[in-house]
């Protein structure tokens, strides 16, 4: 009860400011917790992470399962299809804390070496289990025109996406995380992730 009472109030102080100290408050809450995680997940850790890893057996790292749908992340979507649609097996390890070197999601790690970036994965995929025969239906014109829809999927498109899906309807995507995935600071979590994500929209548009 008290902490409903407090966010109530804080929400009521925030609707009340002037938009400059909307912005001082937003930015500085959004500092306070973006550079504790930026430390965290950009901190030195063991690779690979699966130190006892099966020889040919992929590990797929990415965010943990929704209620209704497999992922809220459209490239560990993109990822998992692809890992599917190659008939490459694999074993998913699902992960809120988890990030590549490179402090991305999601990544693979095979035969203890790991491929960040689900583009450049695939790629290095492609090459290492000889998939290049899932493309050879198509010409040189129609895998360039492949490619120029892939980039306007993954920045564009993905920017309505966001807006879409984590802003203007915040409250259904909280709906489909997992029980208790954040506990007490959903309140918080959700807030941050609305603001964080119409920034990240506004400078891309």
């Amino acid at each position: 009860m008290k902490f409903d009472s407090l966010q109530n109030y804080a929400h009521e102080f925030y609707e009340q400011s002037t938009p400059y100290a909307k912005i001082g408050a937003v930015g500085g809450i959004i500092l306070a917790f973006y550079i504790p995680y930026r430390y965290f997940i950009a901190r030195q850790r063991k690779t690979p992470i699966k130190s006892d890893y099966k020889q040919g057996l992929v590990y797929l790292y990415q965010f943990p399962r929704m209620k209704y749908v497999p992922t809220m992340s459209a490239f560990c979507l993109k990822m998992e299809t692809w890992l599917r649609m190659a008939d490459i097996q694999y074993e998913n390890i699902c992960s809120w804390s988890v990030r590549s070197l490179e402090g991305t999601l999601p990544f693979l790690e095979y035969n203890g070496k790991e491929y960040p970036d689900s583009a450049l994965a695939i790629r290095d995929m492609t090459a290492i289990f000889s998939k290049e025969s899932m493309e050879n239906h198509l010409n040189d014109e129609q895998k360039a025109t492949a490619r120029a829809f892939e980039a306007m999927a993954e920045n564009s498109l993905e920017m309505a996406n966001i807006y879409f899906r984590l802003v203007e309807y915040i409250d259904e995507a909280i709906e489909q995380l997992p029980d208790n995935a954040f506990g007490m600071l959903t309140p918080v979590w959700k807030f941050l992730l609305k603001k964080m994500l119409t920034l990240k929209v506004s400078f891309y548009s």
